[in-house]
């Protein structure tokens, strides 16, 4: 893999981490245009999984038939386009239909780019996955710090709009340059019999233990994009740009957790990191933002601080989770690996929704922090099978 191929491999997940998490920071203002509660916004960003489960079921055969840059270039159109008009939305039908679609096309380009790294992977032997999410983090960090910046001084949409059509052009250059080694579709009629529409379900292997490592590893993570800045703000009392700071501390440790994972995998095998930091971040969260919301009623800056430290513990203890997962999956099955990431999608975006949905309803019917609590305890479940982990070391170079 040369140089040209991996920066824009990187700039792929990067620059779609800050289209997909440039709403994020701004939650706060959605659902005081949709006018809606607490659970009725929970429920409505969580229909999303609905479109993804569509796009699921076929697009990782989808994506083994026409290849990766197709799928890449129409879904990333679609989904900014989505993007570009939330802001604008007052009406919660309609803010259903356009994520229902967004839902759909994320869906696609997910399965796509990480088949993509999957493929590169496997060929080069190294760890390269991690990094990738890696990438994908650093966007959405980029994101929730220029929301950071620009929420005291420009409208919604402007700040949206603009973001996202800059994300949009990012996105077809990178695409036009990695366009010699992108993943072309199969023109083996074997293999297109193999994966197509047919055989979707009989081709179906579910792992459940791989399933249920994945779905509570990346659970917290939903929860973060959803909550984290609407409990700063309601529960807490922060201002709407100090709210975005428990979101950037937790990207920002994910990032670091990801992009040195490659080196911790030398002296500390996979079992253990996923084992303790599991343990670490669920365990080390949950203590914190409790203490830190007590505190914050008499001493509003100190618990803040305090409930701060909680996010970038558990951004620390789950950052590696989610791709070792996909890592794990690919060793266990001899399937395209766009039909392994699909298959694993179809399985936790279903089970996603109705956890997503109750959590909502558990933050309107007792306090937000919920909504972070319940993932958190998530995270540390998958201790359970963490003895899925390979157990032995990476060599050092």
């Amino acid at each position: 893999m040369d140089l040209k191929e991996r920066v824009n491999l990187y700039i792929i997940f990067a620059v779609f981490g800050v289209g997909i998490m440039s709403m994020a920071p701004r939650n706060p203002e959605i659902k005081h245009n949709l006018g809606i509660s607490n659970g009725s916004f929970g429920t409505l960003l969580s229909l999303a999984g609905l479109g993804s489960l569509i796009s699921l079921i076929y697009g990782g055969h989808l994506v083994h038939r026409l290849g990766t840059r197709r799928v890449l270039t129409v879904g990333s159109t679609i989904v900014y386009a989505t993007i570009a008009s939330i802001p604008h939305v007052h009406s919660p039908i309609i803010f259903v239909v356009l994520m229902f679609i967004m839902g759909a096309s994320l869906s696609g380009y997910h399965i796509a780019s990480n088949a993509q790294g999957l493929r590169r992977q496997a060929d080069t032997g190294q760890v390269l996955i991690p990094k990738l999410h890696g990438a994908w983090s650093s966007g959405a960090l980029f994101a929730a710090v220029f929301a950071f910046i620009v929420t005291p001084r420009v409208s919604f949409a402007w700040h949206i709009d603009s973001l996202i059509t800059i994300a949009w052009i990012v996105t077809q250059i990178a695409l036009w340059n990695l366009k010699d080694v992108l993943i072309h579709g199969s023109k083996d009629p074997d293999s297109e019999s193999s994966y197509s529409f047919k055989t979707i379900f009989t081709s179906f292997q579910f792992e459940p233990l791989v399933s249920f490592g994945l779905l509570c590893a990346v659970m917290i993570e939903f929860a973060t994009n959803d909550w984290a800045t609407i409990f700063a703000k309601e529960e807490i009392g922060m201002s709407p740009a100090a709210s975005i700071l428990p979101y950037i501390l937790f990207v920002l440790s994910m990032i670091i957790g990801r992009f040195t994972i490659h080196r911790v995998l030398t002296f500390r095998t996979e079992r253990w990191l996923i084992k303790w930091g599991a343990i670490f971040g669920g365990s080390a969260f949950i203590c914190l933002s409790i203490a830190g919301t007590i505190i914050a009623k008499s001493h509003k800056q100190l618990g803040f601080a305090v409930i701060l430290i909680g996010f970038i513990a558990i951004g620390t203890g789950c950052s590696h989770l989610a791709p070792t997962w996909y890592g794990i999956a690919g060793r266990r099955t001899s399937v395209p690996g766009a039909v392994i990431v699909a298959q694993l999608g179809v399985v936790n975006t279903i089970l996603v929704f109705l956890i997503k949905i109750l959590i909502s309803w558990l933050a309107q019917t007792t306090w937000v922090l919920t909504a972070l609590l319940f993932p958190a305890l998530m995270l540390i479940a998958v201790v359970a099978v963490s003895h899925l982990g390979r157990d032995e070391l990476l060599p050092k170079t």
